[in-house]
């Protein structure tokens, strides 16, 4: 479970929060707007990227990240499931949650 680190990082940076998840929240919420701050594109899509090129494309980008050698030295297991997951995540954006 990385949800610790995260937590110490925003500790580190004063955020608030009691407990480790709301920790990790105010973290996420932190990068997010200091992402906007700087005018950084919240996704994939306000890049420019079309959403049939996205779909087109999403399976091959999980299964080269899969294939990538540098994914042995990762300290989480992932798998295609959680890659495609992720690489949704950054087109559609984050959760509405954050």
């Amino acid at each position: 479970d990385v949800a610790p680190l995260y937590a110490r990082a925003a500790r580190r940076l004063g955020l608030p929060g009691g407990s480790d998840n709301q920790l990790v929240f105010c973290l996420i919420r932190a990068v997010c707007e200091l992402s906007a701050a700087v005018g950084l594109p919240p996704d994939l899509a306000s890049c420019g990227l079309s959403e049939q090129r996205f779909l087109a494309c999403r399976k091959q980008i999980a299964h080269a990240a899969l294939a990538d050698p540098s994914v042995s030295s990762n300290p989480r297991h992932t798998d295609e499931t959680e890659l495609l997951a992720l690489l949704d995540a950054a087109y559609y954006g984050c959760p509405a949650a954050l």
